[in-house]
């Protein structure tokens, strides 16, 4: 009897895709009855998440929600305003987004009283569907800098958040420790400023993350949300050989 020796190789298990920014985000603002769109975000590739970030000076009406050139519709998380300051952070996101290269992102006319930053940015490696991680849409507005107590459902999953302070002529905003930050504007002639950060999840544990700023305490307008990982296709363990 002959033996036929039959090596089945298998592939060791998939992992988790880690979230990244794809390509370089681009931003604009509006200030007194003016319209704004972003320049155009030169590289696409691999996008699977979409966000668009409006925050600033909220003086009268609530501004319509902001559109990309793409004609994706986007979910609206909270909005944030600090009475008193009337600072304003609001986040906007679309899971699996039609993209192309130079797509841009626009808020139309806001009133006389408002003036906002806009921020577009794409990221990869984020579920395609079902992406934004339920009852992480948090955050404050009473001055404290902290965004309120969200849990990641797992390791590296996506962290946004953002800080505004309309009320500060030269704010020292810092974001909190592990985040990076993605876009940092000023309206020219105005006390307005806004920051928009990323990091990953460190663990599964209930956090409650500070914004500070080392130039007039701490900025009044703060928001967080979190945002799943794409899973890799399972595979199989590795390592068996079948014998016939």
């Amino acid at each position: 009897m002959k033996k036929l020796l039959l090596a089945i190789l298998l592939l060791p298990a998939g992992a988790w895709a880690i979230p990244a920014i794809v390509g370089t985000p681009v931003e604009c603002y509006t200030n007194i009855n003016s319209n704004c769109t972003t320049g155009p975000y030169s590289t696409t590739t691999g996008a699977t998440l979409s966000i668009i970030a409006v925050g600033g000076f909220q003086g009268g009406a609530t501004p319509p929600d902001p559109t990309d050139s793409q004609g994706n519709s986007y979910t609206a998380l909270t909005l944030y305003l600090g009475v008193s300051t009337s600072s304003t952070v609001k986040l906007y996101y679309k899971c699996g987004p039609s993209v192309a290269n130079n797509m841009t992102a626009s808020l139309a006319t806001t009133g006389p009283n408002n003036a906002y930053f806009v921020k577009l940015v794409l990221f990869s490696g984020t579920a395609t569907s079902l992406c934004y991680e339920n009852s992480t849409d948090s955050g404050s507005v009473d001055g404290s800098g902290h965004t309120g107590s969200v849990t990641a459902l797992a390791t590296n999953d996506l962290i946004l958040t953002m800080a505004t302070d309309a009320s500060c002529t030269n704010p020292g905003l810092s974001a909190p420790g592990g985040f990076t930050i993605i876009a940092d504007q000023n309206i020219p002639g105005n006390p307005d400023w806004s920051e928009l950060a990323w990091g990953l999840a460190a663990d599964t544990s209930a956090h409650n993350y500070t914004w500070t700023n080392s130039g007039c305490g701490a900025p009044w307008a703060i928001n967080v949300a979190i945002f799943s990982q794409t899973p890799a296709a399972p595979r199989a363990p590795a390592g068996r050989a079948l014998i016939f």
